[in-house]
């Protein structure tokens, strides 16, 4: 659960809805700190092709996201990632994903700023 502003956002209901998409072979939805909101949101997204134009690809999926979820559960933060990082079990490994939180913003989209984020 991410808490966002207040309110509780199930990671599970952003993920099914991203990964909804045609063009998404997968998602982790993250949690990361924020000193306004507390936990900001972010999607990591794996494209099914491997050379997608990023920029392109994030604009569809925020908008498929405006659509389809109420305005406080669409993501801040978009990452188009090569394969999402999986633990013995083969879920998805959130925690590693989030060991190196500099990295892992370097390259996003930020949606309320409307830049990418440059490391």
């Amino acid at each position: 659960m991410i808490r966002r502003a207040g309110e509780n956002v199930s990671a599970q209901e952003l993920e099914a809805v991203i990964v909804a998409m045609p063009d998404v072979a997968e998602v982790a939805v993250l949690a990361v700190p924020d000193d306004m909101r507390c936990e900001e949101i972010m999607a990591c997204i794996v494209h099914r092709a491997p050379d997608v134009a990023a920029p392109d690809f994030v604009r569809r999926v925020l908008e498929h996201c405006q659509l389809h979820l109420a305005p406080f559960k669409v993501p801040r933060y978009y990452r188009v990632a090569s394969p999402i990082p999986r633990t013995a079990s083969h879920k998805i490994a959130k925690a590693k994903l989030l060991a190196d939180l500099p990295m892992l913003m370097k390259g996003s989209f930020d949606r309320i700023s409307g830049t990418w984020i440059e490391g």
